[in-house]
C-alpha cells in the first residue's frame, strides 16, 4: 500500500532520531519468547525488555487492550486520545476505548490515526515515544526496517476477516499473552472458542431460518443494501443467508427487489446505518421505492431486528460475539429461553475488558437503545 511505504520511508529516513538501537536478546533466557504472528514471522522477544509500547493502526489498540498490558502503553492515535474532531465515530460504541479513556486520552499523541488519515502519522512522534514495541495492524510493512528504524520490536496483529472467530484473533491473542507472560489474550481466545462450541450446540440442524443483514458499516455507514454473504453471526448460528457472493458489488445487493425476490423471515439491521435508510426513505420522491419496500414480507411482518454497530475503527470483537448470541435466539429461540442479551453482553465485555459495559453500549447515540425488535417497521420509516 502507498501509505505503508509512505510511513517506512520515513521511519528510515529519520532512524538517526531514534535514542536507543536494537535490543539484544539471550535466547537461553528465561524471559525470551520466540513468537509466529499473523503475517507469518518469527520474533523473538526479551519480554524483560518491554517496557514502552505503542500501538499503529487501525484496532491494534483494541487487540491491545484485549490482550496487553496497558501500563507499559506510552502513546496513542489521536482517534483513541479524545481529541475534538479526530474520532468519526464519537456516537458508535468502542468498548476498549469506553472502558479505558482517562487512560488513553493522557497519553501523548503518535499520529492522527483513523481510516482517512492512515498515512498522516507523525513518524516524528513514533520515534519519540522511545518504544521497545510496536504491536501494529500494518500487515504490509517491512517490520525489520521499521525495527531497525526505531530500535523497537514489531509485532503484528489482525482480525483477519473481520470475524471474531477467525483464527489471526486467536493466534494475535495467544501471542500477547506469550509477549506479557499474563492470561488475558489466552484467556479470551478460549472464552471464543468456547462460545463458539455453544453457539453450534444451541443451533438448528433443520429448518434453519432464511436472514439478511443489511445497513454493514463499511469504512463509513451503509445503508439497506450493504450486507455480507459469509455473515459469522449467521455461519456460527447455522442460518441460511439469503446473499451469495456472486450477487454483490462492493459489499451490496443490487436493489431492494433482492429482498422482495429472496424473502428471508427475518432482516437484521446494523443499528449505525439504519437512520441512513430512513432518511433515504423519507427524502425519495421514487414511489417505486418506496412501494418496493412495502413489498419485503420481513418488513411488513415486523420481522426486523437492531444489532449492535460492531465496525468501528476495526472489528469490536466483543459486540460482534453478542450479536452472534443475538441472531441465535432469534434463530432457536427454544434452545435460548432463559436468555438474557443484556446479562449476555454484559459476560462477553467482562471477559474480554473487565467491565460490565452493555449499558455503555446501548447508551451511544447510533446504538438507538440496544438490541430491539422494530414494531410497525414501516410505520417507523415514515416517522
Amino acid at each position: 500500500m502507498k501509505l505503508n511505504k509512505l510511513f517506512l520511508t520515513s521511519l528510515i529516513g529519520l532512524a538517526t532520531l531514534a535514542s536507543c538501537g536494537e535490543k539484544s536478546v539471550d535466547p537461553a533466557g528465561d524471559t525470551t519468547v520466540t513468537i509466529t504472528d499473523v503475517v507469518g514471522r518469527q520474533v523473538t522477544i526479551d519480554t524483560s525488555k518491554i517496557n514502552r509500547v505503542i500501538c499503529a493502526g487501525a484496532g491494534a489498540l483494541r487487540m491491545y487492550t484485549y490482550g496487553g498490558d496497558l501500563t507499559k502503553l506510552v502513546g496513542v492515535e489521536d482517534i483513541d486520545r479524545g481529541v475534538e474532531g479526530a474520532n468519526p465515530f464519537a456516537q458508535a460504541s468502542r468498548p476498549y476505548y469506553d472502558a479505558n479513556k482517562e487512560l488513553f486520552d493522557s497519553l501523548p499523541s503518535i499520529g492522527i490515526g483513523g481510516p482517512a488519515n492512515q498515512k498522516d502519522y507523525d513518524t516524528e512522534k513514533v520515534i519519540a515515544a522511545k518504544p521497545d514495541l510496536i504491536i501494529s495492524e500494518f500487515l504490509t510493512l517491512d517490520q525489520t526496517a521499521i525495527e531497525q528504524a526505531t530500535g523497537a520490536k514489531v509485532v503484528c496483529v489482525s482480525t483477519g476477516s473481520n470475524n471474531v472467530f477467525s483464527d489471526a484473533v486467536k493466534l494475535s491473542l495467544r501471542n500477547l499473552s506469550k509477549i506479557f507472560n499474563n492470561d488475558k489474550g489466552s484467556t479470551v481466545a478460549k472464552y471464543i472458542e468456547n462460545s463458539y462450541a455453544d453457539l453450534r450446540a444451541k443451533a438448528k440442524t433443520e429448518d434453519s431460518e432464511k436472514m439478511y443483514v443489511g445497513c454493514l458499516g463499511r469504512w463509513g455507514q451503509q445503508s439497506i443494501l450493504s450486507t455480507s454473504p459469509s455473515y459469522p453471526g449467521f455461519q456460527a448460528n447455522n442460518i441460511e443467508n439469503i446473499v451469495q457472493g456472486s450477487d454483490l458489488v462492493e459489499g451490496k445487493i443490487p436493489d431492494l427487489e433482492y429482498l422482495v425476490n429472496k424473502n428471508p423471515t427475518k432482516i437484521i439491521l446494523d443499528s449505525a446505518g439504519i437512520g441512513k435508510f430512513k432518511a433515504e426513505y423519507k427524502a425519495t420522491t421514487d414511489e417505486s421505492y418506496r412501494n418496493v419496500v412495502k413489498q419485503v414480507e420481513a418488513f411488513k411482518n415486523n420481522e426486523v431486528y437492531l444489532q449492535m454497530p460492531f465496525n468501528a475503527y476495526e472489528t469490536n470483537l466483543e459486540i460482534a460475539l453478542a450479536n452472534t448470541y443475538y441472531i441465535g435466539s432469534l434463530a432457536n429461540p427454544t434452545a435460548y429461553a432463559d436468555f438474557d442479551i443484556a446479562a449476555k453482553t454484559d459476560e462477553i465485555t467482562t471477559k474480554f475488558l473487565g467491565k460490565a459495559m452493555y449499558n455503555d453500549i446501548k447508551s451511544k447515540p447510533l446504538s438507538l437503545g440496544g438490541y430491539q425488535k422494530i414494531n410497525n417497521f414501516l410505520s417507523w420509516l415514515e416517522e
